[in-house]
């Protein structure tokens, strides 16, 4: 869905998704403000052995009005489903051991801000060649090029919400507002795997309620 609250009926949205050879898989035309399916030729399904994204071009043209975006994506399905009789974490219809590092997102030189993009590959580039296929990032949003260099790298992120200890009905309300601000910028990244709600338990003020 292309949102665009000035667009007229007449508006067309065009997506585009293209190889990594550049070559066109998939397009789809339709109006603005309504959900397109965009249908791949031979998908080639993201992993952590293998990270495979697709280029992405999407333009709107409304009467001599353009505009036009680049971006990227992977394609992947993570569930739970029984395996030799037991529940287990299934990737691409495979059974799949999640093994994580915690990552807090501190810096020496910066505390919570990184001093540059190349730390930021760094960080994730040394936990991938340590063996690693996932990182939970601790109590903590990172910047969009955290997570696209999760995706483009292959580790899988366990997101935890940002929690504290909440009392009152003003600290819940930010927390869950909040929360669900940040799945909705953040769910499009294939490396995502999961929310983590509560770190320990801290700040969950009912767990009958929460538990839900």
């Amino acid at each position: 869905t292309v949102n665009s609250a000035g667009a007229s009926s007449d508006a067309r949205i065009t997506a585009v998704a293209r190889d990594r050879g550049g070559k066109v898989v998939g397009t789809v035309t339709g109006p603005a403000n309504r959900e397109l399916g965009l249908r791949l030729q031979n998908q080639h399904l993201w992993s952590p052995d293998d990270p495979y994204l697709y280029d992405l071009d999407v333009s709107l043209a409304d009467g001599r009005s353009k505009d036009s975006v680049e971006s990227y994506f992977g394609m992947r399905q993570l569930k739970v489903d029984k395996v030799g009789g037991y529940q287990k974490l299934v990737l691409n219809g495979k059974p799949f051991f999640s093994l994580a590092m915690l990552d807090q997102g501190f810096w020496p030189d910066g505390l919570y801000t990184q001093p540059s993009d190349a730390a930021l590959t760094f960080d994730l580039k040394a936990q991938k060649d340590l063996g690693f296929n996932a990182v939970r990032k601790h109590i903590k949003v990172e910047s969009p090029r955290w997570y696209y260099h999760a995706d483009r790298l292959g580790l899988l992120v366990w997101q935890d919400f940002v929690n504290a200890d909440i009392d009152n009905d003003t600290g819940k309300n930010a927390f869950l507002t909040q929360g669900k601000e940040m799945m909705r910028q953040f769910h499009n990244y294939p490396s995502i795997s999961g929310w983590i709600v509560f770190n320990e338990g801290w700040g969950e003020w009912d767990r009958t309620e929460t538990g839900k």
